[in-house]
Parts: C-alpha cells; sequence; structure tokens
C-alpha cells in the first residue's frame, strides 16, 4: 500500500465520521454549543471539525462520541463491511 493510498484512506474515513457525528447530533437536536458542553471540548472544535475537517485528537473524538451515544468503534466501522 503507496503513502498516497494511505492518505486517501484517511480522508475517507475523516469525512466518514465527520457525516456520521453531524448526523447523529442533528438526530438529537443538539446544537454545536451543547454538544461541546456535552463532551467537554471547545464549541470552535466542532464547529471547524464539521465545516472545514479539521483534525482533531483522539481523545477529543472519544469525548464527542460518547456525548452523541455511539460507541468509538462503531464511528469507524464501515456498516458495509459485515454485509
Amino acid at each position: 500500500m503507496t503513502i498516497a493510498l494511505m492518505d486517501e484512506d484517511v480522508k475517507i474515513v475523516h469525512n466518514l465520521i465527520r457525516q456520521r457525528f453531524k448526523l447523529r447530533r442533528k438526530e438529537l437536536k443538539l446544537s454545536i454549543r451543547k454538544l461541546a458542553a456535552a463532551a467537554g471540548v471547545e464549541y470552535s472544535l466542532i464547529d471547524e471539525f464539521e465545516r472545514k475537517g479539521r483534525d482533531i485528537r483522539l481523545s477529543s473524538f472519544i469525548a464527542i462520541a460518547l456525548a452523541l451515544q455511539i460507541d468509538p468503534l462503531q464511528a469507524v466501522k464501515d456498516e458495509g463491511a459485515d454485509k
């Protein structure tokens, strides 16, 4: 596997997580501010993650996933992989 392919894979997973988190936040009818407070992270981190794809630390990822009632491991799982 080449580095370029790995970089592309990272972008795909990153975008998948962004979409899943944003969709779940909307399902729970949470504002970005309320999610940030529940996860113990800054508003700007979630805002920039959703809008611009900002990289976030693993600890922030886990905190946000848990605040969204998502198992962090399931957030990165390809739903089509088991089918």
